[in-house]
């Protein structure tokens, strides 16, 4: 599931294992996270929990903000699986 979010004062949080959309203090929409591959953020004023922030980290769930040429200025991924790699090369050279 790709999803996109545009409308300025949303709140992108997290619920147990979904992800939750707040306008206002109100629940709009839930998402399960085990289905969201990307995030995109195209607008300004929506604000992200670091509790989701991590989640999706560890997940491999990719945070992309878009400018209004819709060209991405910033992404968040998780780098576990870099890390990983880095420690085997690191034990194979010991």
């Amino acid at each position: 599931m790709y999803l996109t979010f545009t409308e300025y004062g949303l709140f992108l949080g997290l619920k147990s294992e979904r992800l939750v959309v707040k306008k206002d203090s109100q629940n709009i929409k839930e998402f399960p996270l085990n289905r969201v591959k990307f995030i995109v953020i195209d607008g300004n004023g929506i604000t992200l929990s670091s509790n989701l922030i991590m989640q999706c980290s560890l997940r491999g769930i990719h945070i992309f903000v878009v400018n209004f040429k819709n060209e991405v200025i910033s992404s968040l991924y998780g780098t576990q699986y870099h890390l990983h790699q880095y420690i085997n090369v690191s034990n194979a050279n010991t």
